[in-house]
C-alpha cells in the first residue's frame, strides 16, 4: 500500500515540476552587480531554490553542531 502511494505521489510531482518547467521557458536576464547572465525562468527559480535550501542546511548542520560541543 505505502509503495503504491509512494508511486502515485512521486509521478505528480514529477508532472507538476514538468508542468512548471513548461510554463517557465522564457529567457530572463539576471544582473548581479557587474555580472549578467541569460537563463530559462525555471533555471533561475530551481537555483534561488536549491542555493536556499543549502543556506538553511548549513546553517542547521552549525546550530546542531553549536549544541553538541558546548
Amino acid at each position: 500500500m505505502f509503495e503504491q502511494l509512494h508511486l502515485w505521489l512521486t509521478v505528480a510531482i514529477v508532472a507538476l515540476l514538468t508542468l512548471f518547467l513548461l510554463q517557465n521557458l522564457v529567457t530572463v536576464e539576471v544582473t548581479f552587480l557587474f555580472w549578467a547572465v541569460q537563463l530559462p525562468r525555471a533555471i533561475v527559480v530551481f537555483v534561488v531554490f536549491a542555493s536556499g535550501a543549502l543556506f538553511g542546511w548549513i546553517l542547521n548542520s552549525v546550530r546542531r553542531h553549536r549544541r553538541r560541543s558546548g
